[in-house]
């Protein structure tokens, strides 16, 4: 009886630290050290930067994806910023992943009849590596610590990585590498613009 509890008790843990993992990128909830109160959490974050209270796209010096890691709770400095460095590369893989299944339903949309014709090889390249996707050179460019002890990580992967990465996929094809990428650049100018330009 005693190990059945003890064995629920540690399910119960992993699946914790399963939600907090998957609770990464730039609209993942915020959060808050062990025993700290949320409305100290939230007079931390108003003393945060800009990039962790806003989408972080507009922070960026080059087009590209950017996402917020955010992890509390762990001592060490060194393991502390590589999760939540991992944790953001996590948000900017749902991004490309998203965009992604954009461009293949956009070029599902658009075959005709002929189903072995190039938007129809275009859409099986899309929807066959949308769940294969490996950041590569998606890296940490700002790091902020709260007074409450919770670190957040502004990870960015730019125009070039966005191509490195589509590339080393593999069997994606160079069309839908070339939208994703466009189509990245055309979210970041528009959020640029939106918001000015410094």
């Amino acid at each position: 009886m005693e190990t059945n509890t003890r064995t629920q008790s540690t399910i119960k843990q992993m699946m914790a630290i399963l939600a907090v993992a998957a609770g990464c990128g730039s609209t993942a909830p915020l959060l808050p050290a062990p025993g700290s109160a949320a409305d100290r959490l939230e007079k931390d974050l108003d003393a945060a930067p800009a990039w962790v209270r806003e989408d972080c796209r507009a922070k960026m010096s080059q087009p590209g994806l950017c996402a917020v890691g955010i992890v509390a709770g762990i001592r060490n400095p060194s393991l502390a910023r590589d999760t939540a460095e991992i944790r953001g590369q996590a948000g900017i893989a749902r991004q490309l992943t998203t965009l992604i299944e954009e461009v293949g339903r956009d070029f599902e949309d658009a075959v005709s009849e002929n189903e072995h014709g190039q938007e129809g090889q275009h859409a099986e390249s899309a929807r066959y590596h949308r769940n294969s996707v490996r950041i590569i050179g998606a890296r940490a460019t700002k790091w902020w610590a709260s007074s409450t002890g919770v670190l957040y990580a502004m990870v960015v992967l730019e125009t070039n990585g966005i191509a490195t990465t589509l590339a080393q996929s593999g069997g994606i094809t160079p069309a839908v590498r070339a939208e994703v990428t466009r189509r990245a650049d055309r979210l970041y100018e528009e959020l640029r613009e939106g918001a000015g330009r410094p």
